[in-house]
């Protein structure tokens, strides 16, 4: 629709100089006009020229613009889906925490950032405690206020409430103690690395990493 503002009032532009232009050289009926046609053929094709490069600058503008937007549009989606994808696996980690291995992050975090190291601490956490979340674990909402891209950097804004139940290693009973329904507010940072966005830093209510045992 953008790329049309400029087509429609170009191509009146210029079926409106194709009729004069047309009328000018019509008229022909001596030498004295003869030589008229001839000097407003000359001045006509250059204006004619310059027309021409102006729609040409003009729709490579709107095309550039229409481009950009396009593409913002798909990282936008691309950092939603990650981030949301993201989360959901998470969780799935903390199901059994026996099992992890810091290369399972490598599809949605950025190798050695705080992001990871929080999720190093939070599965650590649960080890200590001898806890894991259930299976039964899921997410009741997970909306999204704002997605802001500065070239390979991104922030991503949500409201997200969960249900996390939490279960006994030892006999897989059930911890009540902790509510099993969450919610917050959450920022996401993420970088493009290698065409890819990866999250490197998020303000989600991580607890302090437990003290290295000696």
């Amino acid at each position: 629709m953008e790329l049309l503002n400029y087509l429609i009032p170009a191509g009146a532009l210029l079926v409106a100089w194709a009729s004069f232009r047309l009328t000018v050289l019509l008229q022909t009926k001596n030498d004295k006009d003869k030589r008229r046609k001839a000097k407003a053929d000359r001045l006509l094709r250059k204006v004619t020229i310059v027309l021409a490069v102006l729609l040409v600058i003009g729709l490579s503008i709107a095309a550039f613009g229409s481009f950009k937007r396009w593409k913002m549009r798909k990282d936008e989606q691309a950092i939603k889906g990650l981030v949301r994808e993201s989360q959901t696996y998470e969780i799935v980690l903390y199901t059994n925490p026996q099992a992890f291995n810091r290369s399972q992050l490598d599809p949605y975090w950025m190798p050695d950032s705080k992001a990871t190291r929080n999720i190093d601490c939070a599965v650590q956490r649960l080890l200590d405690k001898g806890l894991h979340y259930g299976t039964d674990s899921k997410v009741e909402s997970f909306d999204f206020d704002s997605v802001q891209i500065s070239g390979d950097q991104a922030e991503a804004s949500t409201r997200e409430a969960w249900y996390l139940p939490l279960y006994s290693m030892k006999d897989n009973s059930r911890v009540t103690e902790t509510r099993a329904e969450q919610s917050w507010n959450a920022k996401y940072y993420l970088k493009r690395i290698n065409g890819k966005w990866l999250i490197q830093d998020t303000t989600l209510p991580y607890k302090p990493c437990p003290p290295k045992k000696s």
